[in-house]
């Protein structure tokens, strides 16, 4: 049995007021949270083509395993091994996604993993409600700073220091290449694509831990697979399997729970790119392969 903690209330009101720093850069990400969703009303006025289309399924698929096989397999729970070459291609795509720095999601995600279900955990829409642990949380200020206690493991690389703290160049960057195709594949390849992805990443937080689904792991918290997200995540819906082994590098488990980032992880470990992925457990013998550790020292 979970030991008693404090209500969502008293956890709010308990939590350190933010930083001037931490208010600045929560009103920016607003700010770039509605403009960009506006901005996909544009499509009235851009149309649609093919080409468009082809883009916004690439750099969406793309920055999906940035976030999926990257932010969260990898630096988040150390699923597998990697070189600092695809260690920092990962966290580029990954930061593509405007889903913040390397750092602060993986310490972010490492915390909700040690706090899952609790009135400590930002994500859990039990305590906080649907719509802040769908989004709310993403935007609120107390919740901008990174713990960094939980990533030492990740700062001992410069290259992932930078980056978290440079995150946007490479964002404006990639905005501006897309412009340059114009303003019909800007719209669907980059605000499109960028607003569908944030939705099914925080979906995991929200409809994976209260709707819908089925359990495949009897786990302390209520998280639950759901086919839909999976297939918009390509395969990182199978949220019970994961909260059952959170460093297994392939979420599905049954033969119908299709998992896209751990087929092709194991394609990169074929091809010497990626090695020693961490195992799926069976539902027929739960706990039984994967262990359940949340970090794991890097490859140097």
């Amino acid at each position: 049995m979970r030991p008693a903690v404090p209500t969502a209330r008293t956890t709010r009101l308990a939590r350190a007021g933010p930083s001037p720093a931490g208010v600045a850069s929560a009103v920016g990400d607003a700010t770039a949270f509605v403009v960009l969703h506006l901005a996909c009303l544009s499509v009235l006025v851009v149309g649609v083509s093919t080409r468009a289309l082809a883009v916004a399924a690439a750099t969406y698929s793309l920055r999906c395993f940035g976030v999926a096989a990257g932010f969260h397999r990898y630096f988040s729970h150390r699923s597998f091994r990697a070189g600092r070459p695809v260690q920092l291609v990962l966290a580029l795509l990954g930061t593509l996604a405007l889903q913040r720095g390397v750092l602060w999601w993986a310490a972010t995600h490492r915390r909700h993993h040690a706090v899952a279900e609790t009135a400590y955990d930002v994500h859990s829409p039990h305590h906080h409600g649907f719509l802040y642990s769908h989004c709310g949380w993403f935007l609120d200020p107390a919740n901008q700073p990174t713990e960094h206690r939980r990533v030492r493991d990740l700062e001992r690389f410069p290259e992932l220091v930078w980056l978290d703290r440079w995150k946007l160049l490479p964002v404006t960057l990639f905005g501006l290449g897309l412009w340059a195709l114009g303003p019909t594949t800007f719209v669907w390849g980059f605000c499109i694509s960028t607003v569908v992805l944030w939705h099914a990443t925080l979906a995991t937080g929200s409809f994976s831990h209260r709707l819908g689904g089925y359990r495949n792991f009897p786990t302390d918290d209520d998280s639950r697979n759901n086919r839909v997200i999976a297939v918009a995540l390509l395969g990182e819906g199978w949220h019970n399997n994961h909260h059952h082994s959170p460093r297994s590098a392939r979420h599905g488990v049954r033969r119908s729970e299709l998992d896209p980032i751990g087929g092709t992880l194991r394609l990169l470990e074929r091809l010497h790119l990626v090695a020693d992925l961490l195992p799926a457990p069976t539902p027929e013998g739960p706990g039984a392969t994967a262990p359940r550790a949340t970090t794991r020292p890097p490859t140097s």
